[in-house]
């Protein structure tokens, strides 16, 4: 996500914090999109679950 200088400080508290940073964000008045990168990492962790099904049935 890129910010302004001054949100910088305050966002990167909120991770730290594990706080909800699409929470954090609306609530500052800050406009997030979720596009691609999203639905990529979506079908990596569907990779890596299909593979750690495969594996663990192989026995490996």
């Amino acid at each position: 996500m890129s910010t302004s200088p001054d949100s910088f400080r305050p966002r990167e508290a909120a991770a730290i914090q594990r706080e909800d940073i699409d929470a954090w964000a609306a609530s500052n008045d800050i406009v997030t999109t979720h596009g691609e990168a999203t639905e990529t990492g979506a079908r990596r962790r569907r990779r890596a679950a299909r593979w750690a099904a495969r594996t663990r049935h192989q026995g490996r």
